[in-house]
């Protein structure tokens, strides 16, 4: 579900009814050590007129992901959000609803209502071949992880990260891919939401946000481009000029 506080049927979103602080990652110099990520916050002092920075603190704190397995070694990255991406999720009742969540809020049960975006199995399925799959989500585990149990009928997605792993910037939840543990270069978030890849949106392949539309087909169009976007050196430098266009084109060999 989106950052919003509604969805488009009149059903109040999970993301809107439950409260939940995401966390602060602060953002320093930073140096990697295996998967752990070092942060360095300095104090600037001015004296005499000349400036000069002072160490102050040293944290250690590990990357989100646990480094890349095996079978994933030479594969770019894939994030992908999942309401209104993958997914769309109502607590009104949606009489044909592919799975049905009981989420826990406040001691009450509540049912989420929840449909598949069309062609997502064979889009999650071509893009487990070819790619690491992560899915980044802004709501909470206790609904996201039952869902992706069910939505991901071929085990394709490797990692899952849910609120507490998003940055809170200007009150909106931001997927910072720096956090990750992945190489930028090789590194493509999908969201529908462009305030999730705000720090990186040359990183980013925007979709549109999905309800309930039984003839979309964006993510089966995405897949040729994706396909080719394994083959290139820096996923950015492709990403950045391909957004600035209107309609995107095959990469040129």
């Amino acid at each position: 579900m989106s950052q919003s506080q509604g969805t488009a049927d009149g059903g109040q979103t999970l993301t809107g009814a439950v409260e939940q602080k995401p966390t602060n990652l602060n953002v320093g110099s930073k140096g990697r050590n295996g998967n752990l990520l070092i942060d360095f916050e300095f104090d600037y002092f001015v004296s005499m007129g000349f400036g000069y920075w002072s160490y102050s603190t040293i944290r250690e704190r590990r990357w989100l992901l646990d480094p890349i397995g095996p079978e994933h070694t030479g594969r770019k990255c894939l994030v992908l959000d999942l309401d209104e991406t993958l997914v769309h999720s109502s607590f009104k009742l949606i009489q044909q609803a592919d799975f049905v969540v009981p989420v826990e809020i406040e001691s009450q049960i509540h049912n989420v209502y929840v449909i598949k975006r069309p062609g997502v199995d064979h889009f999650l399925k071509k893009m487990g071949e070819l790619y690491e799959i992560v899915v980044f989500t802004a709501s909470l585990s206790k609904y996201a992880d039952p869902v992706l149990d069910m939505l991901d009928i071929h085990r394709v997605v490797k990692h899952r990260l849910f609120r507490e792993s998003c940055y809170n910037h200007k009150g909106n939840y931001v997927k910072d891919l720096s956090q990750i543990g992945r190489e930028l270069k090789d590194t493509i978030i999908i969201d529908n939401s462009p305030a999730s890849y705000f720090f990186h949106p040359t990183n980013a392949v925007p979709i549109s946000s999905w309800f309930n539309d039984p003839h979309d087909t964006e993510l089966l169009d995405l897949i040729p481009f994706l396909e080719d976007l394994t083959t290139v050196e820096d996923v950015m430098m492709v990403l950045d000029c391909s957004n600035e266009e209107p309609q995107r084109e095959e990469i040129e060999e």
